[in-house]
C-alpha cells in the first residue's frame, strides 16, 4: 500500500469512526430512554449497515462532580451485578469510570443496570461499551457536528432545540 492510499485509508477510516461515534449517540440516547426489551446495536457508513457488539463485561460511569471516591464506591456497591470498585478503570479526560459487570451477565441485565444507574443522582450518566476485534468504544452522550456553511444559526438553533440539544462549546475552524 503506498503513501498516498494509506493516507485515503486513514481518512476514510477517520470519517467512518467520527460517523460510528454519532450513530452509537443515537443507539445510545435510545437504549437508555426506550423501553424495547431487545434493542438492535449498529450503525452504517457508507450504505452498509454493521452490527454492534455490546460489552457483557463492563460498562461506563461518568459521576456527579464533586462525588468523593467513597461516595462513588458506595454508588458501585449498592448496584447488583456489577463488579468490585478496585477493579475500576478510568478515562479521566472524559470524567469516565470504566466498571467491571459480573461474570454471566447478559445483554438484557447491561441495559438494565444503564438504565437503574442513569436514573440516581450521584450518576450525571452511565453508558455501554461496544467491543470490536482489537478496540473498544466507549459511547456517551457528547458529539461533534458540523453544519454546512448555508445553514444559519437560527436553523442551528431551532433544530438544536427540537433535539435536546446543548452547545457545550465551539471549536473554531
Amino acid at each position: 500500500m503506498g503513501k498516498r492510499e494509506k493516507k485515503r485509508y486513514f481518512i476514510s477510516s477517520f470519517v467512518s469512526l467520527v460517523l460510528l461515534c454519532s450513530l452509537i449517540l443515537i443507539i445510545n440516547s435510545k437504549l437508555v430512554t426506550a423501553g424495547a426489551q431487545d434493542p438492535d446495536f449498529y450503525y452504517y457508513s457508507s450504505g452498509r449497515k454493521y452490527a454492534l457488539t455490546l460489552s457483557k463485561e463492563k460498562i461506563a460511569v461518568r459521576f456527579k462532580q464533586g462525588l468523593t471516591i467513597e461516595e462513588q464506591k458506595a454508588v458501585v456497591e449498592s448496584e447488583p451485578g456489577l463488579g468490585s470498585f478496585s477493579q475500576r478503570g478510568e478515562l479521566p479526560t472524559f470524567r469516565l469510570i470504566i466498571l467491571p459487570l459480573l461474570n454471566g451477565a447478559t445483554e438484557k441485565y447491561v441495559i438494565q443496570t444503564i438504565r437503574r444507574l442513569n436514573s440516581r443522582a450521584e450518576v450525571e450518566g452511565a453508558f455501554p461499551i461496544f467491543v470490536f476485534p482489537h478496540s473498544e468504544i466507549v459511547t456517551t452522550d457528547e458529539f461533534i457536528v458540523k453544519f454546512a456553511p448555508d445553514v444559519s444559526k437560527a436553523e442551528i438553533d431551532a433544530f438544536n432545540t427540537l433535539n435536546g440539544v446543548e452547545i457545550v462549546r465551539k471549536i473554531e475552524g
